[in-house]
């Protein structure tokens, strides 16, 4: 749960105001993505298709579809539950880190451009799973994380 918790509040504290939404946004993605995939959870379960002779019935008929689907439990791995517990708790931890971050960001006297290049491997993808390297670099792209780093 730490592994993933503490980094997210470090980008939280420690990135200037330019940067912080873009590198937070992507890595919570990155998180909430790797409980999914360490979970091993069949996402097609949980995609809920109207069927070709009626139309869905709002939202009511769609939880309703749902449910019967789904059922009301599902087993889901301890790793997967440290994660999602994890970035829970960054989100209850916020307005308390809110604080520390304006310590930090008020005691700053290099930006995040000239902090950068000291990281020997921002890139590097932690999670060996196929294809989550695509995917992080996917995500690093559309928030233009690179930009910081170059």
């Amino acid at each position: 749960m730490l592994q993933v918790r503490n980094p997210l509040l470090t980008i939280f504290k420690n990135y200037g105001d330019d940067f912080v939404e873009r590198a937070l946004g992507a890595a919570l993605l990155l998180a909430a993505t790797r409980a999914v995939e360490i979970g091993g959870i069949d996402t097609a379960a949980f995609r809920i298709a109207p069927t070709a002779s009626r139309k869905i019935g709002g939202m009511r008929e769609v939880i309703v579809k749902a449910q019967r689907r789904l059922g009301r439990k599902l087993a889901v791995s301890k790793m997967t539950l440290a994660d999602l517990v994890a970035i829970a708790d960054v989100a209850r931890l916020l307005p308390r880190f809110a604080e520390k971050r304006r310590e930090i960001q008020g005691r700053r006297r290099r930006s995040d451009a000239d902090i950068a290049p000291l990281f020997l491997n921002p890139h590097w993808c932690v999670e060996p799973r196929k294809g989550f390297a695509d995917l992080q670099c996917a995500i690093e792209e559309f928030f233009r994380i690179g930009e910081l780093f170059h």
